[in-house]
């Protein structure tokens, strides 16, 4: 039923809106999205994908000052783009597949986050909202690489400009590594922000029996995924993460 919801809703939603593009002023059509469009994205992302409602309003609170450069790794399938430019940021996007619902004035790339042809020190923020942990697998046409995440991180490293900003959101449990993605624990993630400070920390578990994340502690959520596996159906860490020299 979810896939179902997920391949009828979001290609109309998708459809109506380049129509809206086309078809109304730059100005009005945006505005007809950010009032509309984004709130019934966010309702269509959490039938299908539940964590993408709590990560996106994590990350828009997230965002400090106007008129940064901020970069969206692994833009394709989201409309988080579009937010980012009606707020005033110079926006772009990178991933390794197309990305139709780029924004006309977001600067989109085609690439592999692992290396990227953006010079050193080139952003204020860099946004990686569920990208890392798939990084390397293949599973979306992307080269193999083990160490993927590893590798992107050290890219987003070097492309963030000294103390710049990394907004980071991945799967947190303690399970082994799935085909599709990576699934961090503790010890994971203290490697994977190896040279960064990690500024903030944000946990939400979602269970099986609530539509509603709860927000928890580091701890707690170790503890609540631990005991409660069968009952958990998603949890989330996000992560405010700094560049150090």
């Amino acid at each position: 039923m979810k896939k179902l919801r997920r391949k009828i809703l979001r290609p109309i939603l998708l459809s109506l809106y380049r129509l809206a593009m086309q078809v109304l002023p730059q100005h009005i059509s945006e505005v007809l999205f950010h009032c509309l469009a984004l709130k019934s994205f966010n309702k269509i992302q959490f039938m299908c994908r539940p964590a993408r409602s709590i990560e996106y309003s994590w990350v828009l609170g997230e965002l400090e000052k106007a008129h940064m450069r901020v970069l969206d790794s692994g833009c394709s399938g989201s409309f988080l783009n579009h937010e980012l430019v009606a707020r005033g940021y110079e926006v772009y996007g990178v991933d390794v597949r197309p990305c139709p619902e780029a924004h006309p004035r977001m600067k989109f790339c085609k690439a592999d986050i692992m290396k990227v042809p953006f010079k050193k020190e080139s952003f204020d923020c860099v946004i990686a909202v569920s990208t890392i942990e798939h990084v390397g697998l293949g599973a979306y046409q992307d080269p193999v690489c083990k160490n993927g995440d590893i590798v992107a991180m050290k890219e987003i490293h070097r492309i963030l400009k000294n103390r710049g900003k990394l907004l980071l959101t991945v799967p947190f449990a303690s399970r082994p590594l799935l085909s599709w993605e990576r699934i961090y624990d503790l010890r994971r993630l203290n490697r994977l922000t190896n040279g960064f400070l990690i500024e903030k920390d944000e946990y939400s578990v979602l269970r099986r029996s609530s539509e509603q994340f709860t927000k928890l502690a580091r701890e707690e959520a170790m503890k609540e995924v631990n005991l409660s596996e069968g009952e958990v159906r998603t949890t989330v860490a996000c992560l405010s993460l700094k560049k150090l020299p």
